[in-house]
């Protein structure tokens, strides 16, 4: 992908920097939704079992065990969904986790790895060769947490794999420039920014497949329409 030609990058409710079903309000409905079944769906209760948690447990012990499967290296390369996970432990996320650091140049590398460093350099010239980014999300997406994700924001950290469960009312979310991704330029997202290139929609009661297809609004009546939210939102910014 040296070559592309790409103009503009529309994305729709991308978990560009994981998920993490966190503490805030609009985490409540995905968190609940996990145990209720859509958790089966993504990981065998073989693996994880989500039912096994209650309400309360759902708000810390359930991040924290997922947290400590997600770093067995065998998990992580035969389940996408954990590759997904973000863990409010940088230190841990980042030796666990080989997939989701490497999309946003968090990876590390060894001191005398210059290969390493050449592909980060190669991916952050490429996402920088972009004349625009539309990052789209909505507060009442439902499935993916925090929603905040798919508009460059994370939730803030612990330091301690123990400290998810005691501490989990204590995390907040950070907004983009809050996040050490922007800060630190690791892929371009700042320099982007400054030339006035990203453009973060945050769009009412879509949920995640609202983007896709006709869906249910999620915990009122009615229906979201596609292309309602299409022809409103996104249509308008393609070029």
């Amino acid at each position: 992908m040296d070559d592309h030609k790409v103009h503009t990058l529309v994305t729709l409710a991308s978990p560009y920097y994981g998920l993490f079903y966190g503490p805030q309000e609009a985490d409540r409905v995905p968190a609940q939704q996990l145990p209720a079944g859509l958790g089966e769906l993504m990981l065998s209760p073989s693996v994880f079992n989500f039912s096994a948690y209650s309400s309360v447990q759902c708000r810390g012990k359930m991040q924290k065990d997922l947290a400590l499967l997600s770093l067995d290296a065998e998990v992580q390369s035969s389940n996408a969904f954990i590759n997904l996970a973000w863990i409010p432990v940088r230190g841990a996320w980042l030796a666990s986790n080989p997939v989701q650091p490497t999309y946003i140049n968090a990876n590390v590398c060894g001191s005398s790895d210059a290969k390493c460093e050449a592909e980060k350099q190669r991916r952050k010239s490429n996402f920088l060769k972009l004349k625009a980014v539309h990052a789209f999300a909505s507060p009442n997406d439902g499935v993916a947490a925090p929603w905040q994700t798919g508009v460059f924001g994370h939730y803030s950290e612990v330091d301690s794999l123990e400290k998810i469960e005691s501490g989990f009312e204590s995390l907040t979310m950070l907004d983009m420039k809050e996040t050490v991704e922007y800060k630190e330029d690791l892929y371009g997202l700042r320099t982007l920014d400054e030339r006035g290139a990203v453009f973060r929609h945050v769009v009412p009661n879509v949920p995640h497949t609202g983007w896709l297809f006709d869906t249910p609004l999620m915990g009122k009546d009615g229906m979201c329409k596609f292309d309602d939210v299409f022809d409103s939102h996104v249509r308008v910014i393609v070029p």
